[in-house]
Order: structure tokens, then sequence, then C-alpha cells
């Protein structure tokens, strides 16, 4: 399974559309085929109040593809319940089915001391999953937002896992009791010997490895400053936590981006965060694109230029060497099966600027301003919302020649949502978009299976 990261996924378009039920859309010969899973819950938690977006369900890494089944988190609404489930569906079955924690999201840290109902969500804490195939168990990561036992003496780090096998039980046996107790901490004896070990998390998220082992992702510090750690379960115990990089960021440089495995290698794709940056007209301080990667895809080796002049262990204590192109935030970027890269960066002045490089050439040639996607078959797909209805385009990979594939143009409209590829398949787990004011919305999963062109 290829794990594809939502920012590099997404043609994020404009949502304005009324709200009817699913019915026709329109599609070129490109043979894809749309499949309602249906409706994983009513009532996702959509945050009325907030100190930050309004959007937790659905959100990051919250979507998993497992042995023939969809795995979903979500939070439920209203803004008095926001608490933790765990859904899953066979792909084609007709029934979802849920397990509920015993924890309610936190809410924003500086609000703690508020009554209830003046209390805002947070965003920042979504619900990550990862499932080891070594031993099919279930890990949950989530409601963090860099918080210390100062600020949350139980929930400062969320962490719950399941028994072996618990992710492919019969429907019968998926029950709560599949799980552990929630801990504060992936490995008892590294929280013994450094308690800091799990404080201050946020954005975890899970990478699945080649060879089957787990690797879950976090930061530490804020948003400018950054480090970024790691830690492997390899089906029996997760290891020491590491760090990438070490280099001395405190409130001076961030680290915004995202780490996936493409070809049987682990990419980082960032930008750097400053406050210099945000004064002299960058878009959140967020300037430059960042690429390394390492052939180890643990991420446990030495860490690589785009260009491969350049090797670094870790953890990397100069991260500049890594730029590629100074750009507002950072790109999009993609290698696809046959080892060629899309690149597709935004300049200073807003123009749009798409990079193509085959595998073992050293020259990158601009192509056009759109580009980017998700590789199949060789083509790049581009998935997202217009007018609040799915859109699919796809381009041959080293062109830009996108056409529209799949159209929806009436039924249900949508707020957001976040995709998962397996195969040949393209999973969009969204919200249904609803009056502003509801904080309980239905969400829903599609999926779209893309067959030959």
């Amino acid at each position: 399974m290829r794990q594809i990261k939502a920012e590099i996924l997404l043609l994020i378009l404009a949502t304005t559309a009324a709200m009817t039920q699913l019915s026709d859309a329109v599609a070129s010969d490109s043979k894809i085929t749309m499949v309602d899973e249906g409706m994983v819950a009513p009532d996702g938690l959509w945050l009325t109040r907030k100190a930050f977006a309004n959007t937790i369900t659905p959100k990051g890494d919250c979507m998993k593809i497992h042995k023939g089944y969809i795995y979903v988190t979500r939070y439920q609404g209203g803004m008095d319940n926001r608490s933790v489930w765990l859904s899953r569906k066979k792909i084609g079955g007709k029934e979802w089915r849920h397990i509920k924690f015993d924890h309610r999201h936190v809410m924003f840290r500086k609000d703690k001391h508020l009554p209830e109902e003046e209390q805002r969500g947070d965003a920042h804490n979504s619900i990550a999953i990862g499932i080891c195939p070594k031993d099919d168990t279930i890990h949950l990561l989530y409601d963090m937002h860099a918080y210390t036992p100062k600020d949350f003496p139980e929930d400062f780090f969320n962490y719950s896992y399941s028994r072996e096998g618990a992710a492919v039980v019969p429907d019968e046996e998926w029950t709560e009791n599949l799980f552990f107790p929630k801990q504060n901490y992936l490995n008892k004896d590294v929280a013994a010997r450094k308690p800091t070990a799990y404080h201050r998390v946020t954005y975890p998220e899970f990478i699945l490895t080649p060879n089957g082992d787990l690797l879950a992702k976090w930061r530490v510090g804020g948003h400018t400053s950054a480090w970024m750690h790691f830690s492997l379960y390899d089906g029996k115990k997760w290891s020491d936590p590491w760090k990438w990089n070490d280099q001395p960021c405190e409130k001076v440089t961030g680290f915004y981006g995202d780490f996936s495995i493409m070809n049987g290698c682990i990419y980082a794709v960032w930008c750097r965060r400053t406050i210099s940056d945000s004064e002299i007209g960058y878009r959140n301080g967020n300037r430059g694109t960042y690429i390394a990667y390492c052939e180890d895809p643990s991420g446990r080796g030495d860490w690589t230029t785009l260009d491969g002049s350049k090797t670094f262990p870790l953890p990397l204590r100069d991260l500049e060497p890594f730029k590629v192109m100074d750009t507002q935030d950072r790109a999009s970027f993609v290698v696809t099966p046959s080892g060629a890269q899309h690149l597709l960066g935004t300049d200073k002045e807003g123009t749009s600027r798409h990079y193509f490089q085959k595998k073992d050439e050293d020259q990158r040639s601009e192509i056009s301003s759109v580009g980017g996607g998700i590789p199949i078959a060789g083509r790049l797909y581009q998935i997202g919302l217009e007018n609040g209805r799915v859109i699919i385009r796809s381009a041959e990979e080293g062109t830009n020649d996108y056409r529209v594939d799949y159209q929806q143009k009436s039924g249900r409209a949508y707020n957001h949502g976040v995709v998962q590829q397996h195969g040949n398949s393209l999973f969009y787990y969204l919200m249904q978009k609803k009056p502003v004011s509801h904080d309980a919305r239905p969400i829903y999963v599609l999926r779209f299976d893309i067959g030959s062109n």
C-alpha cells in the first residue's frame, strides 16, 4: 500500500454549492468507477468554536486500507461530545462497525480553565492510525498539540493499541475489548529512562515501510522551531525515538512538511518557517522547498540531497543543503514508479511552476503550471472538490495534458476530505457540507476504481 500525503494528493478548489443527494456524474473514457462505501457516521465533529481551523474530522493520517478493510478515525460531534471513535468496514461491504474510546478531545490548551461552553477546539489534534501487517495490530496516536503533563496530566500523549490480530477479527468481535487501556508512551522503558521523551508532541503520523515495519513520526517544538522524531514498531515493540534533525532552531526556523515512502525510499519534503520570511512577504513565513531522501525506508540511514550530490548522517545539523527552489510554502513532489520526478511549486510572485525530470537524467524541464498528483499506471491523478463535489483529473506522466476524467455535477456536496491510495483505487474520506452552525455532520467514504486508459 502506498501512503500519499494529502498536500500532494489534493487539488483544492472552491467548495460553495448547495446540498442534494448523490446522483449523476460525467466521466471521460478513462473508466473510473465510483463506489459509495456509505456513511461512516451522521455526526462527525465540526469545530464551531475554534482556536485554529474548523476541520478536525476527517483530518491528517486518519484512514488506512488493510487486508480488504477500510479503517477511519473520527471525533464524534457536536461540541459537547468530542469522543474518539475507530470505524471499520469491508471494502464493498454493507455496514460500518464502530469502537468508541474513553477519551474526549481536550480542546484548546489555553482555554482549559474556562467554562466548558466557552472552550474552543484545536484542529491540530487529529487522530492518526497505523496498522502493522506483521501482527495485524492497530495503533492510534491522538489529541496532541505540544502538551506536557503540566497541561494535561493524563492526556499529554495519547496512545492506544490493540491485541495481535485485531485488524482482521470477524465483525462480531470488533469491540473495545480488542484494545489495551490508553497509555502516555509508546515504550514504557523509554519513558522510565527519559521522562520527557513523549512530551510536546504534535502532528503524529504513521508510515508503513516496504518490509512491514510501522514508523511513527511526530514533531517536537513550535511553529518556528521543530525537531522531527521517529520510532519504529517491528511487530514486537517500539524502538527508542530518534531525532531526524538537531539544528539549533529554537524560535528561529521551523520545519513544515511531511515524509512519504516512494519507490522504496523515504522522502522528506518541507519548507522552512521563520518570522523574518513572514515580514518580507512569504505567506505564514513559509519559504522554500526542501527535499531529502534515504535509501533505507526506515529513515535511520544517511540522507541525501535530491540531486544525489551530498549525503549526511542523522541527526541532520543543517537543512539548507537540501533546498531545491525558493517557493511560497513547500512544493508538491512525487516520484512515479518509473523513477521520474514531478515538482510543482509557486514562487513569491504567485506564479506556479511545474518541473519534470526522468530517472537518471540530470536536467529538470519546466513543462507547465499544473502538474503533480498520484501516480497510477503511467498517469498522474488529481482528486479534489469543485463546488463541493468530486472532480478527478489526470495527465500522462511527463506531460501537462490534464483532462477531466470524472466530475460530479449534482448530489451531495462536501466540505473537505482526505485521500488514501491503495493499488488502482482512491479512497476519499469526506465531510458533508452543512450550515456553519452545525457541529455534527455526516461523514462518508467514496471509492474510485481506476481502470485502463
